[in-house]
């Protein structure tokens, strides 16, 4: 006896009659058999007992159902490429269930990017998805279409776009100091530049790192006044260029700011947007105006004996009264690794003094003045209120950059001097050379200076 159905031919592998008379055959089908409706046909042979004879029914063969496991990457940056993986695997009844399923595609589906990959011989299909998209929490759907023999399967997994990280950094050329258009006033139209580069190495959080596209970082300025006053922020998107490509790549954004009052004040260049983050970069500026009769000054000088930016803006002036000092103080320490020394004056003591020295150059104006500050540092995020500071400078010309000279010393409630922001000597002996900026001291003589 054979039985043969739409697809193959089965083997008898048994028969029995039980006493009855009837017998009963037994046959297996070998091989996969597509799903659907089938046709059994059982035929007998003739013999010489029995005249040959043949039956038919019909089987429904079900589809096997599957298991669908996602097993790559749950985040990454955006520019860099997440590794998609997942397993397919027979979930149904059977010698199969268990077994990777090989050769079939999945599909993944991330927001507005879909791929797709082929599983092995352990059932796993796996592929890379370099990350377009801005930063977000959106649904990976892994999918499985199914075929003539399986069922189909989807998989659902909560990803993490993250913002790739980028550095962004005043330019040195940038004014440090501004005088006002006009005595009283305000300052005229005035323009502040920053560079905006990948972060370099990149660390992947799985996949594999690529530089991303510089252009979609957004960097917004502001102006934070030292002493009393209002913050003063770009607009929302200034012109930019970018230069370079890859890792290389530089944007370059510039604002411009006008009608801004007299005042020390914090520049702070901040990410926004949903492609890049990094921390903010801090540097100073200063709005003086000479008819007030005060000390004014800012810029920039390498610290002693390092190659560390820093940068310092101050105002001080004697009151209307001439009894009180008024008046504000910020320095910026920048360190090789990104993290920063920041003094900020929180009190002005009556202790202004405003004079003039002379050497073969001419006369030139000398400052000094004391107060209080609040001390940060940056890679401990902590402050120390109530800190003495004492501050020596020097006008020798005009504009200041490579003969002003700026000097500082920071105390504790002890007295004791804080080294990573004390100058060595005294205010005459270690006052630097600023590189960029001005310093302003009234003082007689003027003209003799070169």
């Amino acid at each position: 006896m054979a039985s043969t159905g739409a697809d193959g031919i089965g083997t008898v592998s048994a028969y029995s009659s039980a006493g009855t008379g009837v017998w009963t055959a037994t046959a297996t089908v070998t091989g996969a058999v597509p799903s659907g409706s089938r046709t059994i046909t059982a035929t007998l042979a003739d013999s010489d007992v029995h005249t040959g004879n043949s039956g038919t029914d019909t089987l429904q063969v079900n589809k096997r159902e599957v298991t669908l496991t996602y097993t790559g990457d749950i985040s990454e940056q955006y520019s860099d490429s997440a590794s998609l993986s997942a397993t397919l695997i027979d979930n149904s009844p059977g010698g199969s269930s268990g077994s990777a399923i090989v050769g079939r595609t999945i599909t993944f589906t991330l927001g507005t990017q879909t791929t797709s990959a082929i599983t092995d011989s352990t059932g796993k299909a796996s592929v890379a998805l370099p990350l377009s998209q801005p930063s977000a929490t959106i649904n990976l759907v892994s999918n499985f279409a199914g075929d003539s023999l399986y069922n189909s399967k989807t998989a659902t997994t909560s990803f993490t776009i993250n913002k790739e990280d980028a550095t962004v950094k005043t330019l040195d050329d940038n004014p440090t100091a501004i005088q006002v258009a006009s005595a009283g006033g305000n300052s005229g139209s005035f323009t502040l530049s920053v560079n905006v580069k990948e972060l370099y190495p990149d660390i992947p959080v799985g996949g594999t790192t690529a530089a991303g596209d510089i252009n979609r970082a957004m960097v917004l300025m502001t102006l934070e006044p030292v002493g009393p006053g209002t913050t003063i922020a770009s607009p929302a998107i200034c012109p930019s260029v970018v230069s370079g490509s890859g890792y290389d790549a530089v944007k370059t954004v510039k604002c411009t700011f006008t009608n801004v009052p007299v005042n020390t004040y914090t520049v702070k260049a901040e990410f926004r947007g949903n492609y890049y983050t990094g921390p903010a970069y801090e540097d100073t500026l200063t709005v003086f105006d000479p008819s007030l009769g005060f000390t004014t000054g800012g810029g920039w000088f390498l610290w002693p004996g390092t190659l560390e930016k820093t940068n310092f803006g101050y105002n001080m002036k004697y009151s209307k009264s001439g009894t009180n000092v008024q008046g504000s103080l910020l320095m910026i320490k920048h360190m090789a690794d990104g993290s920063i020394y920041r003094i900020k004056s929180n009190a002005i003591n009556n202790g202004l003094a405003i004079g003039s020295s002379s050497d073969t150059n001419g006369v030139y104006g000398t400052a000094s003045f004391t107060g209080k500050a609040t001390y940060y540092i940056s890679k401990t995020d902590t402050n120390a209120g109530n800190q003495l500071f004492t501050v020596y400078v020097e006008d020798h010309n005009e504009p200041g950059t490579g003969v002003d000279k700026f000097w500082i010393k920071l105390t504790d409630g002890n007295n004791n001097p804080i080294s990573a922001v004390t100058m060595p000597g005294t205010g005459v002996s270690g006052a630097q050379f600023i590189k960029g900026g001005n310093i302003v001291v009234p003082h007689t003589n003027a003209a003799v200076k070169k």
